[in-house]
């Protein structure tokens, strides 16, 4: 029998399988399992955002959000109010009320300024929702 769990994250795509990884949620808590449906590491979170093409997913433990590799590591500890994994790069972040995002290392790339965010595309591409204008716009990035 196959291993049963409460929820499986799934990505944009639909797969429950990323990079060799399935983030399931056992116990109460999102761990992280490889094909074989075996536990990778000590990892757990209350809440986990959906794994992307950069594998650098959003976690949520004691109501702060950070960022955790797909061996289960911590590589941004948690100090958000909200998050969204990483996408071609970058994360969006919520500070207060606005969005912004940043790069790999923590740095804010792009100011707070959104009140809402989506994820960057294969294009470099994102969605987001000026606070100003109160309309969708798209933002794209320079490669």
């Amino acid at each position: 029998l196959e291993p049963r769990f409460e929820d499986i994250k799934l990505s944009l795509e639909g797969s429950y399988l990323n990079d060799s990884i399935i983030i399931a949620k056992e116990q109460g808590a999102y761990c992280l399992f490889s094909e074989q449906w075996e536990k990778i590491g000590d990892f757990s979170a209350h809440s986990i955002d959906i794994p992307t093409q950069d594998m650098l997913l959003a976690f949520c433990q004691e109501e702060t959000w950070g960022f955790v590799n797909s061996k289960g590591e911590i590589v941004i500890s948690p100090q958000y109010e909200e998050a969204r994994s990483f996408s071609n790069g970058l994360a969006a972040v919520r500070s207060g009320e606005l969005w912004g995002f940043i790069n790999t290392e923590g740095y804010m790339a792009i100011e707070p300024q959104f009140s809402e965010v989506a994820y960057f595309n294969d294009n470099g591409s994102c969605m987001v929702k000026t606070v100003q204008e109160e309309e969708y716009q798209m933002i794209t990035l320079n490669f």
